[in-house]
């Protein structure tokens, strides 16, 4: 967690997408699923999620306090909050979603304490091995074509 001068940032930090799916929240229900496509030539995972701060508040608000008066207080300072959820990768892979915001390798959702907010994001990961093995490939092709085509006329001359 870091703190600035008004505002309170929080990290989690996930090895991989594929351990998004054993996400949970407080109830043991997952919220967020991952489905990967598996292409030639890259692999594509669909993050969908859905970020319910109501609930997961009232439930910890609840565990803190049992004032309703309190509880209301709190909960509406919050509301009055400009909360963010950012998704950051290493490289700027992103294909579809719908982010409030994007910028470079970061996607930013404005969060609501009051309604759900649903969270959809595709990541597209190039094979950088078979990119690399189908263009070596090809250049070979390319040069053994251009040796058959020089020896070709080499021999008609």
């Amino acid at each position: 967690m870091e703190q600035g001068e008004n505002a309170i940032k929080v990290y989690k930090h996930y090895p991989s997408l594929e351990a998004l799916n054993s996400t949970q929240d407080g109830s043991g229900e997952s919220k967020i699923s991952v489905d990967e496509k598996d292409s030639f030539f890259y692999t594509a995972y669909d993050v969908k999620a859905s970020v319910d701060l109501q609930s997961q508040l009232s439930r910890y608000i609840g565990e803190v306090t049992s004032n309703t008066f309190i509880q209301s207080i709190i909960l509406q300072k919050l509301d009055q909050s400009d909360l963010k959820l950012e998704v950051a990768l290493p490289y700027n892979l992103f294909g579809s979603n719908n982010a409030d915001e994007e910028k470079g390798k970061t996607l930013s959702w404005d969060i609501s304490t009051a309604t759900e907010t649903p969270v959809e994001f595709e990541v597209i990961v190039p094979k950088v091995k078979t990119i690399a093995t189908t263009a070596g490939i090809v250049v070979v092709f390319i040069i053994g074509a251009v040796i058959l085509i020089v020896k070709g006329k080499r021999k008609r001359k």
